[in-house]
Protein backbone atom coordinates (compact mmCIF):
# COMPACT_ATOMS: atom_id res chain seq x y z
CA UNK A 1 0.00 0.00 0.00
CA UNK A 2 1.34 3.42 -0.90
CA UNK A 3 1.14 6.52 1.27
CA UNK A 4 -1.32 7.97 -1.27
CA UNK A 5 -3.60 4.97 -0.77
CA UNK A 6 -3.33 5.35 3.00
CA UNK A 7 -4.31 9.02 2.75
CA UNK A 8 -7.32 8.21 0.57
CA UNK A 9 -8.37 5.31 2.82
CA UNK A 10 -8.19 7.48 5.92
CA UNK A 11 -10.11 10.27 4.21
CA UNK A 12 -12.79 7.79 3.11
CA UNK A 13 -13.04 6.30 6.60
CA UNK A 14 -13.47 9.68 8.30
CA UNK A 15 -16.04 10.93 5.81
CA UNK A 16 -17.93 7.60 5.96
CA UNK A 17 -18.11 7.64 9.76
CA UNK A 18 -19.28 11.26 9.77
CA UNK A 19 -22.06 10.55 7.24
CA UNK A 20 -23.14 7.08 8.38
CA UNK A 21 -26.59 6.98 9.99
CA UNK A 22 -25.30 4.64 12.70
CA UNK A 23 -23.15 7.50 13.98
CA UNK A 24 -25.95 10.05 13.73
CA UNK A 25 -25.26 13.41 15.29
CA UNK A 26 -21.52 13.48 14.72
CA UNK A 27 -21.52 14.79 11.16
CA UNK A 28 -20.47 18.23 12.46
CA UNK A 29 -18.11 16.91 15.13
CA UNK A 30 -14.56 18.24 14.88
CA UNK A 31 -11.83 15.81 13.88
CA UNK A 32 -8.29 15.86 15.20
CA UNK A 33 -5.76 13.68 13.40
CA UNK A 34 -2.73 12.45 15.31
CA UNK A 35 -0.01 9.93 14.84
CA UNK A 36 3.56 8.97 15.54
CA UNK A 37 6.27 7.85 13.12
CA UNK A 38 4.53 6.70 9.93
CA UNK A 39 1.15 7.64 11.43
CA UNK A 40 2.56 11.10 12.10
CA UNK A 41 3.60 11.43 8.49
CA UNK A 42 0.10 10.37 7.45
CA UNK A 43 -1.42 12.96 9.80
CA UNK A 44 0.69 15.74 8.24
CA UNK A 45 0.03 14.69 4.65
CA UNK A 46 -3.69 14.19 5.27
CA UNK A 47 -3.95 17.69 6.75
CA UNK A 48 -2.05 19.13 3.76
CA UNK A 49 -4.21 17.38 1.18
CA UNK A 50 -7.57 17.84 2.95
CA UNK A 51 -7.25 20.92 5.20
CA UNK A 52 -11.01 21.12 5.81
CA UNK A 53 -11.25 17.53 7.05
CA UNK A 54 -9.83 18.24 10.50
CA UNK A 55 -9.43 21.15 12.87
CA UNK A 56 -5.93 20.06 13.87
CA UNK A 57 -3.21 17.58 13.10
CA UNK A 58 -0.57 16.46 15.60
CA UNK A 59 2.50 14.57 14.51
CA UNK A 60 5.11 13.01 16.79
CA UNK A 61 8.37 11.94 15.16
CA UNK A 62 7.11 11.97 11.57
CA UNK A 63 9.16 10.43 8.80
CA UNK A 64 9.91 13.46 6.68
CA UNK A 65 12.86 12.23 4.66
CA UNK A 66 12.67 8.74 3.19
CA UNK A 67 15.77 7.12 1.76
CA UNK A 68 15.53 4.10 -0.46
CA UNK A 69 19.27 3.43 -0.46
CA UNK A 70 20.07 2.32 3.08
CA UNK A 71 23.58 1.18 2.14
CA UNK A 72 24.88 4.68 2.82
CA UNK A 73 23.78 4.56 6.44
CA UNK A 74 26.46 3.72 8.97
CA UNK A 75 24.10 1.58 11.08
CA UNK A 76 23.30 -0.54 8.06
CA UNK A 77 26.99 -1.14 7.41
CA UNK A 78 27.59 -2.12 11.04
CA UNK A 79 24.61 -4.49 11.02
CA UNK A 80 25.79 -6.02 7.74
CA UNK A 81 29.25 -6.70 9.23
CA UNK A 82 27.72 -8.32 12.31
CA UNK A 83 25.60 -10.60 10.15
CA UNK A 84 28.66 -11.56 8.07
CA UNK A 85 30.67 -12.37 11.20
CA UNK A 86 27.90 -14.33 12.93
CA UNK A 87 25.21 -15.61 10.52
CA UNK A 88 23.08 -16.83 13.45
CA UNK A 89 22.31 -13.15 14.34
CA UNK A 90 19.19 -12.62 12.29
Amino acid sequence: MTIEQSIEDTYSLITHIKTDHFFSGINNAPVIILGSSLGGTLAVLLRQKYPGLSIASFSLNPILLVREDYSSWRDYEVAKKILLIDPSCK
